[in-house]
C-alpha cells in the first residue's frame, strides 16, 4: 500500500510539474512577438493628373508596391514630373525623354527585401514591372 500511495503522489507531482512548464514558457518570453506589419504603398495622387496651364498633360502611373511615377507629355517628349516611393524603396532614374523615342525610364529597388520593380513608358506602350 505504501508503494502505491508513493506511485500516486508522484504520478500526481509529475501531472502537476508538467502543467505547469506552458506558463513558465510563457513567463519566460515564450510568446512569439509579430512581425511588423509592411510599410503602406503609396497611393498616387490623380488629381494632378490632366492638361496643365501650359497646355502639358501630367499622368499617373502605380509601379507595384514601389511607388507612383507621374509622367508629363510635353508636345513629342515625356519627362518625369514627380516620383513618390512607399518607405523602404529608392529609385533611378534610368531614361528622361532623352533620345527620339522619348521615353521615361525608372527602376525602383527596396534593398531591404531585394524587391525590383521597373517603369518605362513611350508614346503608346507603357511597362511596369
Amino acid at each position: 500500500m505504501t508503494y502505491t500511495i508513493r506511485h500516486l503522489a508522484l504520478t500526481v507531482a509529475l501531472t502537476a510539474g508538467t502543467l505547469t512548464v506552458p506558463a513558465t514558457a510563457l513567463a519566460k518570453g515564450g510568446t512569439p512577438t509579430p512581425a511588423p506589419a509592411p510599410a503602406p504603398a503609396v497611393q498616387c495622387d490623380y488629381s494632378l493628373d490632366g492638361p496643365t496651364a501650359d497646355g502639358d498633360y501630367v499622368f499617373s502611373n502605380r509601379v507595384n508596391e514601389a511607388g507612383c511615377l507621374s509622367v508629363i507629355e510635353s508636345g513629342s517628349t515625356l519627362r518625369v514630373y514627380s516620383i513618390q516611393v512607399t518607405p523602404g524603396w529608392t529609385y533611378r532614374v534610368t531614361s528622361n525623354g532623352e533620345g527620339t523615342n522619348s521615353r521615361v525610364a525608372v527602376d525602383f529597388e527596396n534593398p531591404a527585401t531585394g524587391q525590383r520593380a521597373e517603369a518605362r513608358i513611350e508614346f503608346g506602350k507603357t511597362i511596369i514591372r
